[in-house]
């Protein structure tokens, strides 16, 4: 909304008190509304409505002050989440999930798995220690082998990375199920032991398989090649990188980027900064943050001012927007 013009924002250090000298790392963000409220919509009009409660103009103090004696919580990442999850799973989710009733294999691999082995322990109980040995090492299997795959279909950065351990804990529990074999298992437990690292195995690839639609899967990784070419830039005296796309900067999380470039090439940055305008003589038309945003150098001060414009019974600073969204595509992975 800063970059469409439809408020304006502005950072003020924080003073201590009678001395006036300025408390490192702490910023109040001031915000003024350019339009009418009338013309918001949406979510908009809710986090418009929530932060500006008293007038057209607005700041984190008065923010927490007034909720605070209202005794009320203002979460702006809650006004917006329900919206946008809409918005995104539109856009990426799949007409119909491909594994919607899969799970019941897995179900049944296990049940059968616990069967085997409990009749195990009854009929070989020379074999108890093989046995518990056998079922910890595939629950362990199974809980992190899930985690990976989870983890494999959340994300679309370090493919090769991601593979890798993908791959991992079926090639590990390949070899213990192996080495349990050679160490003279009986039948019941081999059965029992085949089951339990299947239906590992099985979790590992079904929680690694995408529920979004190819589009989604695409959409995942252009946001990715965005935020790759972001940081790229942002290892050059000269991005091609305009102001304008500073949230979005922020937005995949390369607040701390941006605070590097500023202080690697401060002759570069400073200067755009106090026009408040993007140059295109100027690095690419990027000053670091610039105008709107604080200025040269301030982009970590902007994030870390913009998510505390919440307010909670708990906590006065409990937002969860500013510079978060790291590099998870919201799904899509590898496209399983």
């Amino acid at each position: 909304m800063v970059v469409e013009n439809k408020i304006s924002s502005r950072l003020e250090p924080v003073l201590l008190p009678i001395l006036n000298w300025p408390i490192p790392g702490l910023s109040t963000l001031h915000l003024s509304l350019l339009k009418s409220r009338g013309e918001f919509k949406d979510y908009e009009r809710r986090l418009i409505d929530g932060f500006f409660i008293d007038g057209d103009t607005t700041d984190t103090s008065r923010i927490r002050a007034y909720y605070r004696k209202k005794g009320k919580s203002f979460l702006p990442s809650e006004e917006i989440r329900d919206s946008l999850e809409r918005r995104v799973k539109k856009l990426t989710a799949a007409l119909k999930n491909p594994l919607a009733y899969r799970w019941l294999l897995l179900l049944a691999g296990c049940s059968i798995s616990f069967l085997i082995l409990l009749a195990n322990c009854f009929l070989h109980q020379a074999e108890l220690p093989l046995t518990l040995g056998g079922g910890i090492a595939g629950i362990i299997g199974l809980a992190a082998g899930s985690a990976s795959g989870y983890s494999y279909r959340c994300r679309s950065d370090r493919l090769i990375r991601r593979i890798a351990t993908l791959f991992f804990m079926p090639l590990l529990m390949a070899a213990v199920f192996l080495a349990l074999s050679f160490l003279g298992a009986s039948s019941l437990l081999t059965c029992g032991l085949f089951f339990l690292f299947g239906s590992a195995l099985y979790a590992i690839f079904y929680n690694a398989k995408t529920r979004d639609s190819l589009e989604g899967v695409q959409l995942c990784h252009t946001l990715n090649r965005a935020r790759s070419y972001f940081q790229q830039e942002l290892q050059k005296e000269k991005p091609a990188i305009k102001d304008d796309w500073y949230p979005y900067l922020l937005a995949f999380g390369l607040g701390p980027d941006v605070d590097r470039w500023t202080r690697s090439f401060p002759a570069v940055g400073i200067p755009s900064a106090r026009s408040g305008r993007s140059s295109p003589g100027d690095s690419g038309g990027f000053s670091g943050g610039g105008g709107s945003f604080g200025g040269a150098g301030a982009s970590g001060s902007w994030a870390a001012a913009a998510t505390s414009l919440g307010s909670s019974r708990s906590s006065s600073s409990s937002s969860s927007g500013g510079g978060g969204g790291g590099s998870s595509g919201g799904g899509g992975g590898g496209g399983w």
